[in-house]
């Protein structure tokens, strides 16, 4: 079996109701846009891509997933993480620096 599909820069937009080849897409919707249709294997949806040279449908790619959002405490966690490299950075100025100044050394 087969559909007939509607194909728009290479994506099936609109799936053909049956109903509607008889007697012709043409019939029901015009030239032009008949012009964009095609037959398809039963198992095309809406959203899939169609390659014009290989005559092949495929699936649509999922979508990357997005990066999960640190939780408030991760981004706690993190602020604090700073703040105690900053803190023993100072530390270690006053400790190891500042006796120094002065002296030449």
């Amino acid at each position: 079996m087969s559909k007939t599909v509607r194909i728009v820069d290479g994506t099936v937009r609109e799936i053909i109701p049956p109903a509607a080849t008889i007697p012709s897409v043409a019939f029901w919707y015009g030239a032009e846009f008949a012009a964009q249709c095609i037959e398809a294997p039963d198992e095309v949806m809406q959203n899939w891509t169609y390659d014009v040279e290989a005559e092949t449908f495929a699936a649509p790619v999922p979508p990357e997933p997005t990066p999960s959002v640190p939780t408030i405490e991760e981004q706690i966690t993190s602020v604090q993480n700073h703040v105690d490299m900053i803190d023993n950075a100072i530390s270690d100025f006053f400790i190891n620096v500042v006796p120094t100044l002065g002296t030449g050394v």
